[in-house]
């Protein structure tokens, strides 16, 4: 994994505890390992899950509630029962990391081991101007965004089980926005740099489209950063990108400035804005975006229902539509 260190060779005891290390990778697809070896064994998605579980929270979780997380949908006693099958499993693969008692279940914080997530947040959050010198804070924010392989649990469904996806689905939402922080300010770092800095600063925008495809100021900059590059074609390819994304996303098309900029990429004026994008400006004032974008005749719609209930005509309205349509 970035950033583990290998199982240390020599002997001796500091060199068998660190042998005996347990590695979690849980952004991006779900890899465990112990001394450097995949951990089989992990019949059940359910027993990963509650082995995720417990090392992100590292706290106890009484017995009945950790039942109830991943088995709520069967009768207490069989819900139990299948709990008590999963910790007998994980005691068999990871026993020394885990804290079981009669009432309740821990993570061992006290044992050797890594987590992907704790390490990613201690970069990302600690990495800031106020405590570092920016040669650091970048440096940080660079180890934070390599450990960021994917979204948590990229991949991994629990079934029947929706008190653990909806945690999960908690955790994956907050940790994107810690990597979607992290790569808005090396992109402005590398920008600022100017020709020595572009190619990091492609690199951190493309992650960060990857993560929001729906920024328009994103797609905007990283044309802008490819044209001046010299990549003007792949520029213009990324304009049609942003056009594309934004239709199937938001139903919207893109703005003025965006389209200004690319008319001029287009028409290959040399004089191509020499300034930052209003989001690259650090000291720019922030704009509040508008709550909903081309959603006008839905919203009107919406208050005449409201109108009628209000004078008695009381009624249900659905709203329906994909991911990322605003609902």
């Amino acid at each position: 994994f970035p950033g583990v260190p290998n199982p240390c060779p020599h002997d001796g005891p500091l060199g068998n505890l660190m042998a005996e290390e347990l590695q979690l990778a849980l952004l991006g697809h779900l890899e465990i390992r112990r001394a450097g070896l995949p951990v089989s064994g992990c019949a059940t998605r359910k027993v990963q899950a509650l082995l995720s579980y417990l090392a992100v929270t590292a706290q106890p979780h009484l017995r009945p509630a950790l039942a109830g997380l991943l088995w709520g949908e069967l009768p207490e006693a069989r819900a139990q029962n299948s709990l008590r099958k999963a910790l007998s499993n994980l005691r068999r693969l990871v026993g020394p990391y885990l804290t079981i008692t009669r009432h309740d279940v821990a993570f061992n914080a006290d044992s050797p081991h890594w987590l992907d997530v704790h390490a990613f947040e201690s970069l990302a959050e600690g990495a800031s101007p106020e405590n570092d010198p920016p040669g650091s804070v970048v440096e940080r924010l660079e180890e934070a965004i390599a450990l960021y392989r994917g979204d948590f649990l990229e991949g991994f469904y629990v079934r029947q089980a929706p008190g653990f996806e909806g945690w999960a689905l908690a955790q994956r939402a907050r940790l994107r926005e810690r990597a979607v922080q992290a790569l808005h300010a090396l992109a402005v770092h590398h920008t600022q740099r100017g020709e020595a800095g572009r190619p990091a600063a492609i690199d951190h925008t493309t992650r960060l489209l990857a993560l929001e495809p729906w920024r328009e100021e994103a797609h905007r900059q990283l044309m802008l950063l490819l044209a001046l590059s010299g990549q003007r074609g792949a520029a213009l390819a990324q304009y049609e990108t942003c056009c594309t994304t934004l239709s199937r996303e938001l139903g919207v098309d893109p703005g003025a400035e965006t389209v200004r900029l690319y008319e001029q990429i287009r028409d290959d004026q040399a004089a191509l804005i020499p300034q930052l994008p209003r989001y690259l400006q650090e000291d720019a004032p922030e704009e509040a975006p508008p709550v909903f974008v081309a959603r006008q005749r839905e919203l009107e719609r919406l208050d005449g229902f409201l109108v009628a209930a209000r004078a008695g005509r009381g009624q249900v309205a659905f709203v329906t539509g994909g991911p990322g349509r605003g609902k």
